[in-house]
């Protein structure tokens, strides 16, 4: 993702700090709300090759790509046609599923966080 005036933490810093502009940015829901970003059209297009290829050279197998949450959000809003490209909160680590037969496309889950452990459920029984 290309963050243009936001680049070397500035999109951190400004999170951190519930800074106006970046709430702007969060009510937008859209990358190219951020001075000198890439467009949602061109991060999506660019998204949605790398996905083509990666399917089509493993044919038939399994491929594991790992990316940010914004990454898996304008793959998701490509999909669903939607304006928004911040479209579902994604869990660091978490793990979305998705199959094709080289034209379609089906999602078979997003964030999932089972592997994490149940977060209600404590793990030493001594408490």
């Amino acid at each position: 993702m290309h963050l243009g005036d936001w680049e070397e933490g500035e999109f951190r810093r400004r999170a951190a700090v519930g800074d106006p502009e970046f709430l702007a940015f969060l009510t937008a829901g859209r990358w190219e709300a951020i001075p000198g970003a890439e467009s949602d059209e061109a991060l999506r297009d660019r998204i949605q090759a790398a996905c083509v290829e990666l399917a089509a050279a493993h044919a038939g197998g399994s491929v594991a790509v790992v990316c940010h949450g914004g990454v898996i959000n304008a793959w998701l809003a490509r999909q669903l046609g939607t304006h928004r490209s911040m479209v579902v909160s994604i869990d660091n680590t978490s793990v979305t599923s998705l199959r094709t037969d080289g034209e379609r496309w089906l999602l078979l889950g997003v964030n999932d966080t089972h592997h994490l452990g149940d977060p209600l459920v404590r793990s030493d029984p001594t408490g």
